[in-house]
């Protein structure tokens, strides 16, 4: 292929898009062969026994998937090879089977039984990804949870493509207490050992600006504050808060009202926000359920064995173990697969040949 010397910004740009939509088509083909695009609704009731149900069906098979392998490793596979599954015999308790499990107990009625998720088994997948994405980074993201105070579900912008984001959003408003609040002590002391001067009282005075002095007194007596730090920082809130009302005073009249026209329509967005996730939370029968769920799963990530390098595989491989049971893969079916083999081979001959 010759050299291209004359590459545009914009021709680069538009290489990455076509690789994104390639990737997107590739994943979509996975998805159909695979069966993951498949409703939960369509493999157990959508009721919290369902879920329950399907949750142990992903425990069972994750353990199946985990026996046949060690059928591999110790050389018997060719022994089993014809015989039915529940002839299988069991693999010692693996050190990981806990977080796996405690993950499809939460997984499962995340993607499942809330507004921000399909409800299909590629969320439980997505998910699952998600949590390995975070192996090796426990103290940063210890971190994220004590500092980042923002109620991303409140504000409208729920981040469902991170597992350990939707639970800590979902535990909050079930719950309603910030996950920050569980992180044990001695976790916090951990984190903390990342960069001490997070955990100072001086890290923590960038939260006293935006209250006025009457504030800040309240706060001191109202405990949330301690009264030597107020102290140590009240010329820097006093110099704030006269930056802002100079600022006020300054502002015209047609910028006063569109900013308070501006904050009314935030207040009631946020209002409409909370509303609805009132009344979700009020229909949401599995709450307690799924808190006590994700503090388990927490515990084995954060204080067990931790997250195994394969642990987005053993939850992929568990989700598509239900759907071939269920039937549900299209990939049960040999015609099926071979056609897709033989036409992605035709692809990757006529791509070898220069795309001709």
């Amino acid at each position: 292929m010759a050299r291209n010397s004359h590459l545009t910004v914009e021709q680069l740009a538009l290489v990455v898009r076509r690789k994104q939509k390639l990737r997107e088509r590739m994943d979509e083909v996975e998805a159909l062969l695979t069966g993951r695009g498949t409703p939960l609704s369509q493999l157990a009731p959508p009721t919290p026994a369902g879920r329950r149900a399907l949750v142990q069906q992903l425990v069972k098979a994750d353990a199946l998937n985990g026996a046949i392998d060690a059928l591999k490793d110790a050389g018997q596979f060719s022994h089993y090879r014809g015989s039915a599954l529940d002839a299988v015999p069991p693999a010692p308790p693996g050190e990981h089977d806990a977080l796996v499990a405690s993950f499809f107990a939460c997984a499962v009625p995340l993607a499942g039984a809330t507004p921000w998720y399909a409800g299909a088994m590629d969320d439980i997948v997505a998910l699952g990804r998600s949590v390995q994405r975070h192996r090796g980074r426990e103290r940063l993201l210890l971190l994220e949870e004590l500092y980042d105070g923002t109620d991303y579900l409140a504000e409208g912008v729920p981040r469902p493509d991170d597992f350990f984001s939707m639970m800590d959003d979902v535990y909050g408003v079930l719950a309603e207490a910030l996950v920050s609040e569980i992180i044990p002590v001695h976790l916090r002391a951990w984190a903390a050992a990342l960069d001490p001067e997070l955990f100072s009282d001086e890290a923590r005075t960038a939260q006293l600006f935006s209250v006025s002095p009457a504030e800040l007194d309240a706060a001191v007596a109202a405990g949330a504050v301690d009264a030597e730090v107020a102290e140590r920082n009240r010329a820097a809130v006093q110099a704030h808060w006269d930056e802002l009302v100079d600022r006020a005073a300054r502002m015209q009249p047609w910028e006063a009202e569109a900013q308070q026209a501006a904050a009314q329509e935030d207040a009631l967005r946020h209002q409409r926000i909370r509303e609805r996730l009132n009344a979700w939370r009020a229909g949401f029968a599995e709450a307690e359920e799924l808190c006590e769920n994700y503090r388990a799963f927490r515990e084995e990530f954060f204080e067990g064995p931790g997250c195994p390098v394969d642990f987005a595989d053993r939850v992929e491989r568990a989700a598509e173990t239900v759907l071939v049971q269920q039937g549900k893969s299209l990939l049960a079916r040999k015609a099926t697969a071979d056609e897709a083999v033989h036409l992605l081979g035709r692809v990757r001959a006529r791509l070898a040949g220069g795309g001709e």
